[in-house]
């Protein structure tokens, strides 16, 4: 008995060591793990720093290219961005044709294409400023009136505003009345209350 005594007093030393190896194991552990931590943290940091310098690298390159492009070729670009689904960018190339443009084709089409860009974007209040721009710049026989007028009021209708989309509708049957948007989803819109 005194034998087993001594082997289980000796086997407790052993398991008390063990024990306390291996709490000093998990605070050695949960250190590394905290400065891994605050590691990631700077990282995480640093490569925000950096997506936000290249963001501004990027939008210098580009403000420098509309500046330095003719009308046809940013509209190309604006349009090519539009296809690949860029765009922000787009809509910054639309409003270069915009600002230093000189020929109507391209300088109507980039209002529309504006207000259709912001519309999709959900900023409706800018796609209304520029689908009114178009109207109130153009007549009945350019391009885009009755698709502007059309979009307009559907813009309208989207942000809640009936009041201003009866308006405008009312405006597309004045202004063009055989254009194909005097449609069925027209007339309803104009009965609603």
């Amino acid at each position: 008995a005194v034998g087993i005594g001594i082997y289980h007093v000796k086997n407790q030393a052993k398991i008390d060591s063990l024990t306390s190896e291996l709490n000093s194991k998990e605070e050695e552990i949960n250190e590394a793990d905290k400065q891994l931590s605050d590691a990631n943290k700077q990282l995480d940091e640093t490569n925000k720093k950096l997506e936000e310098t290249n963001q501004v690298l990027d939008e210098t390159k580009t403000k420098k290219e509309i500046a330095t492009l003719g009308e046809e070729e940013l509209y190309s670009k604006a349009l090519s961005l539009k296809k690949s689904g860029n765009t922000d960018e787009a809509i910054l190339y639309y409003e270069g044709v915009i600002k230093s443009g000189k020929t109507k084709k391209y300088i109507s089409s980039s209002i529309y294409e504006l207000a259709f860009l912001y519309e999709k974007q959900g900023n409706y209040d800018e796609a209304i400023k520029y689908y009114k721009k178009y109207i109130n710049t153009y007549t009945p026989e350019d391009n885009y009136y009755d698709d502007a007028f059309y979009q307009l009021g559907m813009t309208y209708y989207e942000k809640g505003d009936l009041e201003n989309a009866k308006k405008t509708f009312y405006g597309l049957r004045s202004e063009v009345p055989n254009s194909m948007y005097n449609n069925s989803k027209v007339a309803e819109i104009l009965k609603e209350k």
